[in-house]
């Protein structure tokens, strides 16, 4: 997983290693009115990532929706 990226104009075509995914995260807040009453809640909001060459899809089907290996492993 790598993205081209070039030094100087005389330069060959270089690689730079690109994460999978990146995961950030955040919070916000938010104050509403229900049954006449004022709430606020902190809400957690997560942005995922993924680079463009990587296919996502198949890894959440092959690593988290496959049924769970029979031998002692943790990760698939």
């Amino acid at each position: 997983m790598c993205d081209r990226t070039r030094k100087n104009s005389r330069a060959r075509n270089l690689t730079v290693r690109v994460p999978p995914f990146k995961v950030r995260l955040g919070f916000t807040g938010a104050v509403f009115r229900h049954g006449g009453e004022e709430h606020r809640k902190l809400v957690a909001v997560v942005a995922v990532t993924w680079a463009r060459n990587w296919d996502m899809l198949g890894y959440i089907q092959d690593c988290f929706l496959s049924e769970p290996c029979k031998r002692q492993a943790i990760f698939c």
